[in-house]
Formats: structure tokens, C-alpha cells, sequence
């Protein structure tokens, strides 16, 4: 069930919600919320069915090796491992083969504490033996993005085969978005994209499916999901 909200009462109608990755239309208004940032405006074919399209931003560091951040951030870590100076992707700049550098992405997110974010390679990125990993601030793991995250992305990028050449907006990787999640719409019909938590999503269908169920008798359903044993709406005031 997704609910609407016009005016006091929640209504039920027939766009599912529950645990998953987001699609095209919510990864825009994730974007429009705030959720995701970026340096540049998106490009028309970044968003993807269920992923965005994640960009290099302008400057490659050469490492020594790979690492994660741990509980620090990476620009913080970063010195520890960058050999020489950095690279300038503006205009392009070559990579090479079996050297792993760490790019900052044009894309970073602000991410609500009910959602979190995997990171992939694109498959282009696989057919030319490039391996790319996503790094963030504070983390233990790879291409895993914490709940509620907030901070910058950062890509690991290793070319196993060839020497390449990348430029600042080129896409190597993408990202899914991973929440549970509502449609609302309020005053002036104002819509509003809510993250819902696991716990949440289990109470509503379990309301659903028990107290609604039994409320309704098997008679016709009521559009709206609270309700009273009249088989009406809860007004704002009748909840006090």
C-alpha cells in the first residue's frame, strides 16, 4: 500500500510500498530532496531505471595501495597513500595498468537514517577490465554505503589490462538507492517522498493485514488506512 495524505486522512492506494531499491522516478525526487548532491546539475541520461549514473569528478590521486578509511575520513587517510602529485582530469589524463588511484566523485549524498546505498560497476567498465570500487568517509567495507550516510563519494579505479585515459565526467559506476518509502501529499497537494524503516513497514502490514482486516469485516475496503470501527477515515482531531 502507498499512502496519500489530502488534507487529514491517509488513503490507501495501489503503488506498493516496501524494502527495495528505489526506481528512475523516486531516484529524481531523492535528488530533488536533497538525498543526493552533486557538483554539476545531472546529466538527462544519468538516472537510470534503479540506479544513477555516478561521475569522476576533476582530480585522480596515484596510490600506494588500496585502503579504506576505517573511522576516519578519507581525505584524511588519503596522504598516507597518494604517491606523487595529483592528476587533473579536467582535460584527461592517463591511468595505468595495474595502479590503483582514488578519484572523487561528482556525486555525494545526504542520505536519510533509513535508507542506504550499494555502489556497481558498470558493465562497460567489466567488458574493459577496469576494476572500481566505491570508498566513503568512516567506512570498513566497499561499495556498501551506510544508513544515513552524509558525505562525499570516492572511487578506487584500476585498469587490469590496458593503459586508459579517463576525463572529469566519464562514468565508471553507478549506485542504488535502498529504502522502503511513501508517497505523501499534503496541503495544496505538495507531494513529499518519506522513508519508512524496516520496523515501520512490518507495523503497517501487520496492521493491514490484522486490525484493518477485522475493522473492515470483509465489506467493501475504505480508501483511507486508519480507520474506525465505523469503517471511516480518522479526521486529525478524532485521533484525540
Amino acid at each position: 500500500m502507498s499512502l496519500m495524505m489530502p488534507e487529514e486522512n491517509l488513503v490507501v492506494t495501489d503503488t506498493p510500498v516496501a524494502a527495495g531499491v528505489l526506481p528512475s522516478q523516486w531516484i529524481a525526487k531523492a535528488h530533488k530532496a536533497g538525498w543526493i548532491v552533486s557538483d554539476q546539475n545531472l546529466g538527462p541520461t544519468q538516472i537510470q531505471p534503479a540506479s544513477l549514473d555516478l561521475r569522476l569528478g576533476d582530480v585522480a590521486h596515484r596510490l600506494r595501495c588500496s585502503f579504506l578509511p576505517g573511522t576516519a575520513g578519507v581525505a584524511q587517510r588519503l596522504p598516507d597513500f597518494e604517491m606523487g602529485s595529483p592528476l587533473q582530469l579536467d582535460g584527461g589524463a592517463i591511468l595505468e595498468r595495474g595502479r590503483p588511484y582514488l578519484i572523487r566523485l561528482q556525486e555525494g549524498l545526504a542520505l536519510p537514517k533509513e535508507l542506504s546505498a550499494r555502489a556497481n560497476p558498470k558493465s562497460s567498465t567489466g567488458r574493459l577490465d577496469i576494476f572500481t570500487r566505491l570508498v566513503t568517509d568512516n567506512s570498513s567495507s566497499f561499495d556498501d554505503v551506510e544508513l544515513g550516510y552524509s558525505g562525499p563519494l570516492y572511487l578506487e579505479v584500476v585498469s587490469r589490462t590496458f593503459t586508459i585515459h579517463v576525463e572529469a565526467g566519464l562514468s565508471l559506476n553507478d549506485v542504488h538507492l535502498d529504502a522502503g518509502y511513501v508517497l505523501a501529499f499534503g496541503k495544496g497537494e505538495k507531494e513529499r517522498m518519506v522513508p519508512l524503516g524496516r520496523p515501520c513497514i512490518d507495523a503497517l502490514h501487520r496492521y493491514i493485514q490484522g486490525a484493518r482486516a477485522r475493522l473492515l469485516g470483509g465489506k467493501a475496503g475504505s480508501t483511507h488506512l486508519f480507520i474506525t470501527r465505523r469503517r471511516r477515515g480518522f479526521s486529525r482531531m478524532g485521533l484525540f
